[in-house]
């Protein structure tokens, strides 16, 4: 992903992914976030493993746009809810407060292209 670079992301919004391949990177993150929430992951193993990660990609304003869209236009609000409770879980931890404020940083200074996040273009 182009996220560490503030890069566009999303095809339909000048970047080089396709839906499919956005919808994996989140379900990925989701999944651990279904797994971290039942107990069969620790905070210790997701946080070591992917807690950058999961904080980068929800700060980044695409990321979220992308989200919101998607729930719109699939008619399915739960969609990635997992990922966004991980990553939050996350957030509070005062160990990734310096992670927290740098990836604020990108998504201050990316701005997606103009489009309908209601049908994802």
């Amino acid at each position: 992903m182009s996220i560490d670079a503030c890069g566009k992301l999303y095809r339909s919004w000048g970047g080089t992914f396709d839906s499919d391949q956005i919808n994996q990177y989140l379900n990925f993150f989701d999944d651990i976030g279904f797994y971290w929430s039942l107990g069969d992951l620790s905070n210790e193993i997701v946080y070591q493993m992917f807690g950058a990660y999961v904080v980068e990609a929800y700060e980044y304003p695409e990321i979220r746009r992308y989200i919101s869209g998607f729930r719109a236009n699939a008619g399915q609000k739960q969609a990635f809810e997992n990922f966004e409770k991980l990553a939050a879980a996350i957030e509070r931890n005062p160990d990734f407060a310096d992670l927290v404020a740098a990836a604020k940083v990108c998504g201050s200074t990316h701005s997606p292209a103009n489009g309908d996040a209601r049908n994802g273009s």
